[in-house]
């Protein structure tokens, strides 16, 4: 069988490969594609958290996922790192991954860093990291990634928003420059899409909850600690929240350009990217769009 298979492969190797020391970041991803075997090998229903008790950790032994797996040819150095939540339902999160073959122009090249396969999951729950290491190390990890996914669920009430590890990732990931690319399931991009039209105003009240005082995260230990990281970062917790806030507004115009500033575009949808233009700063735009509205 593949968990017999995996144990005898894991037997062999060495003790020192499979420790990641404090200092050290894990780097390695699985290819893009590799995550549509992954789907068809869970059910469905489950959350990512009961994924990795029943099916990560029974085939992976002492390691993570991508250390079992590291001589195969979907195992990389990674190019994206997929920030979630784990409550989500795990096929869901990775088909609003998988979205990215869509997108990507080379998807083939595309390696995923996930951490429920990246990070050895027998051992995470007895790393506590400190402030420092959340300021240094795992910054740079981000930002050196180049591109953070951010799977965004349920809009009406975006989990990633009330996590301190999901805030700190997005944090990370502007301050290091790094691509942030939201992105949603099928299904919840839709009803996403009619929100924009129909009901803006609890879009944007959903997005003006964020305040990463108040976020949680199933480690009490790594939620303090990066509270006090953030409290260390400039401007502090308001400074990031503002930070974030200012972030996930820009998302927000993004995709209401792609409802709003079509050619089909209604008053009420021109009208909504208006406003939410002009309370970005962006006048020229937003008077472009009153226009258009009211012509």
């Amino acid at each position: 069988s593949e968990a017999e298979a995996l144990r005898a492969r894991v037997s062999g190797l060495e003790a020192e490969d499979a420790a990641l020391s404090q200092e050290d970041f894990p780097t390695l991803g699985v290819r893009l594609a590799h995550l549509r075997e992954l789907l068809a090998s869970v059910p469905a229903g489950l959350a990512t958290k009961d994924v990795v008790e029943r099916h990560i950790k029974p085939m992976t032994e002492s390691l993570s996922y991508v250390e079992a797996h590291r001589q195969e040819s979907f195992v990389g150095p990674a190019t994206h790192f997929v920030s979630h939540v784990w409550g989500y339902d795990f096929r869901r999160m990775l088909e609003a991954v998988l979205e990215l073959e869509g997108s990507e122009a080379e998807p083939d090249s595309v390696f995923v860093w996930l951490d429920v396969l990246s990070v050895n999951q027998h051992k995470a729950s007895d790393n506590a990291y400190d402030k420092d290491w959340w300021s240094s190390t795992f910054k740079r990890a981000i930002g050196a990634f180049g591109r953070t996914v951010l799977v965004m669920m349920p809009w009406e009430d975006p989990a990633p928003l009330k996590r301190s590890w999901c805030l700190w990732e997005i944090l990370s990931s502007l301050e290091g420059k790094a691509t942030l690319d939201v992105r949603m399931h099928a299904d919840e991009k839709e009803r996403f899409a009619e929100a924009l039209r129909t009901d803006f105003g609890s879009i944007q009240l959903s997005m003006s909850k964020i305040d990463v005082a108040k976020a949680e995260a199933w480690s009490k230990e790594d939620q303090a600690n990066i509270l006090e990281a953030v409290k260390a970062t400039e401007g502090g917790v308001n400074g990031v929240n503002a930070a974030i806030l200012a972030r996930m507004r820009e998302w927000l115009a993004e995709s209401a350009r792609a409802v709003g500033g079509g050619e089909d575009a209604d008053m009420d949808d021109m009208m909504n990217l208006a406003s939410l233009l002009r309370d970005q700063g962006k006048l020229a735009e937003a008077e472009s769009l009153y226009r258009r509205a009211l012509a």
